[in-house]
């Protein structure tokens, strides 16, 4: 957080986190995309502080530029480098006892934001397996 970048996306996120809900509620029926299911959907994506600040904060990240260290994915493929902190910090990520049911499904381990997500550089994935193939060849 020593980063003006990160600072700034920290609050920009709260700031839009916090305002957007409350601007939708004071200004009803204000998404008129002709289909009432989408303005629904939309109305309520947009009245949750956590969706608004997450996809803001989301969205910097990605666009604004910086270095690895400040993005914190220096630090993040040290963890995975690293055998005995990546088993010590993945322990609190953890599911509890009676999920464990979950952790032996192997389509989870595909995805970042679950605790059996495999992440290594030098195993091919599906996003590698579609770059791998030649330029002429159709997906």
């Amino acid at each position: 957080m020593n980063s003006s970048r990160n600072l700034f996306i920290v609050g920009l996120s709260l700031f839009f986190g916090l305002s957007m809900p409350e601007w939708m509620s004071s200004h009803h029926n204000t998404i008129h995309t002709g289909v009432p299911e989408i303005d629904q959907i939309l109305t309520v994506l947009l009245s949750t502080g956590m969706f608004v600040g997450g996809v803001v904060g989301f969205t910097l990240d990605n666009i604004i530029p910086g270095s690895e260290e400040e993005r914190g994915l220096k630090a993040w493929r040290n963890i995975f480098h690293n055998d005995d902190a990546k088993e010590m910090t993945l322990d609190c990520y953890d599911f509890p006892w009676c999920m464990g049911c979950i952790s032996r499904v192997k389509f989870f381990r595909y995805f970042p934001i679950c605790p059996t997500f495999n992440y290594s550089p030098s195993s091919s994935s599906c996003c590698r397996k579609a770059n791998s193939y030649p330029v002429d060849t159709p997906l």
